[in-house]
C-alpha cells in the first residue's frame, strides 16, 4: 500500500498482522512521483482507496487508477463514478463500497487467496485503458466536446 497517510499506517498493520498478511502488503506513505513505477512495477495489485462520499470524485478521473491499470496489474478500488464506469467495461479488479480498512482487507484478502485470477484482471485492465483512455482516445473525446460547445453557442 502506497500513499497511505500516516495516520491509517498503524490501523492498517494491525488489520493485515490480524488476517495474516503482514508479510505480504508493504504500507509505505506518500512516495515521490518519479519513484511510483517501481513501486507499481513490484506489487501484484493497485489499490485506490478514494472516499466514495467526497463530493469532487464525482467529476474526477484519478490517473491513479490508470497508470495501475495500463501496467497490467488489477486493482482494488472504491465505489466513485469513475471506477464504477470502468469496470462495465470489464472485471479489472475489486470495486468496494468503502474505503474503511475493514472493506480493503478483505479485498486483500480477496486477492491474495485468488492469485490465480490476477493476471487474467490485468490484462482486462491493459484492454481497458488501450481501447478507451489512451492519450489519442482522450484527444479525440476533447476535440468531439469543443466541437459540440462551439456548435451550440
Amino acid at each position: 500500500l502506497v500513499g497511505v497517510f500516516e495516520d491509517k499506517i498503524e490501523e492498517y498493520s494491525e488489520l493485515c498482522k490480524k488476517i495474516g498478511v503482514i508479510e505480504q502488503v508493504g504500507i509505505i506513505p506518500f512516495v515521490e512521483y518519479k519513484k511510483i513505477p517501481a513501486y507499481i512495477k513490484s506489487s501484484d495489485v493497485g489499490i485506490i482507496p478514494l472516499d466514495p462520499d467526497k463530493e469532487f470524485w464525482r467529476v474526477s478521473v484519478p490517473l491513479k487508477t490508470l497508470e495501475y491499470l495500463g501496467s497490467g496489474k488489477p486493482i482494488i478500488a472504491t465505489s466513485i463514478p469513475f471506477h464504477q464506469r470502468l469496470f462495465k467495461k470489464g472485471k479489472c479488479g475489486i470495486l468496494i463500497d468503502s474505503n474503511s480498512p475493514k472493506a480493503l482487507s478483505d479485498a486483500i484478502t480477496y486477492m491474495y487467496e485468488n492469485k490465480d485470477k490476477l493476471d487474467e484482471m490485468g490484462r482486462k485492465g491493459i484492454e481497458i485503458v488501450k481501447s478507451c483512455y489512451s492519450w489519442d482516445s482522450i484527444a479525440c473525446d476533447v476535440e468531439k466536446f469543443l466541437k459540440n460547445i462551439l456548435v451550440n453557442t
